[in-house]
């Protein structure tokens, strides 16, 4: 394994217990890999994409501490292995897109480069 792929792994598996520190986490993940879909019939569903196996995991912990549910996991492989996370349930989505400062109000997304400034709370905590 590469210098880069070991960090990765061990950074991967550092578990602070602070909530801050997991909200900070996923805000990140959501920020770089995540994306918000929505169907026609105005059904919203969370979307995290990424090739690295420790991002998907962690991602699907922290998930799985912060708002005790579980998401859909799915892996393609191709020439390289994608893994793809989805929160169906709609109240989740909104739960966890509002915890993480990426949604204002009932339905209007946050968008920018400076997400995690939007509640400085959690930057300070974390």
């Amino acid at each position: 394994m590469s210098f880069a792929g070991e960090v990765r792994e061990e950074l991967s598996q550092i578990s602070k217990s602070a909530r801050d520190c997991q909200i900070a986490e996923l805000t990140a993940v959501l920020s770089l890999c995540g994306g918000v879909t929505i169907s026609a019939k105005e059904h919203v569903m969370l979307r995290i994409q990424t090739e690295n196996l420790f991002a998907a995991r962690k991602t699907f912990m922290l998930i799985r501490k912060l708002f005790s549910c579980s998401c859909e996991v799915r892996i393609r492989r191709r020439a390289s292995s994608t893994y793809m996370l989805a929160v169906r349930d709609e109240q989740t989505v909104r739960k966890i897109l509002q915890t993480c400062a990426l949604m204002k109000g009932e339905n209007e997304l946050e968008a920018g480069d400076d997400i995690l400034l939007t509640d400085p709370g959690i930057v300070k905590n974390a």
